[in-house]
């Protein structure tokens, strides 16, 4: 049997070493060995391929349930709230560019004048916005 230091005493290394590595994190960033995009898209049949095996086997469905809630709120309140607002102010511009296609869709789309309140026409009107706006979405 190999001889293995207990788990806590490896989470606790990994905790004390691995956030004085941000520069090595950088490095790799800025100077990758490969292209993300090239080797990210050539693998896009192994994504397809693992995903479906992962949701016909239920192991997503297992990961959901063994990370729970608890896991999840106590990350996103210890982490997610804090960089929240500086995530934000720095993805604005990608937020436009990525919001701009659907807004040219709503700002082109022509719909039928709204009706008085609980009219079908008004329904009308939100099934045409929503039938533009899906195929935007899937026209990428």
């Amino acid at each position: 049997m190999p001889a293995i230091k207990s788990s806590a005493e490896i989470a606790g290394k990994w905790g004390r070493v691995t956030p004085q590595r941000s520069q090595d994190y950088q490095a790799g960033v800025t100077s990758p060995k490969n292209s993300w995009q090239e080797k990210t898209g050539a693998a896009e049949q192994s994504w397809a391929q693992g995903t479906a095996e992962a949701a016909s086997s239920g192991r997503f469905g297992r990961g959901v349930a063994q990370a729970g809630d608890a896991k999840w709120k106590r990350k996103t309140l210890d982490l997610g709230v804090q960089r929240w607002p500086d995530g934000v102010r720095k993805s604005e511009t990608d937020f436009q560019t990525g919001f701009n296609k659907y807004r040219e869709v709503i700002q082109s789309t022509q719909l039928p004048p709204r009706g008085p309140k609980g009219s079908p026409t008004n329904n009308e009107r939100a099934r045409i916005m929503a039938q533009v706006l899906h195929e935007a979405k899937v026209r990428g």
